[in-house]
């Protein structure tokens, strides 16, 4: 399944505490979901960034 995860509260912090989150990052990332399960069960079970063109 294709999906867009909203980033735009997360924050990328280096190893020295320093905020070094780019200014211009996209606030929505495009991502490929992978499930499993059984009956009445459905997890996910991986994520992996779209390469194609961005759609959100």
């Amino acid at each position: 399944m294709y999906a867009c995860v909203d980033v735009s509260g997360t924050r990328l912090i280096n190893s020295a505490g320093v905020d070094v989150t780019p200014a211009d990052r996209d606030s929505r990332v495009p991502v490929l979901l992978s499930f499993e399960g059984g009956p009445g069960s459905v997890l996910v079970s991986g994520s992996q960034l779209w390469s194609g063109d961005n759609f959100c």
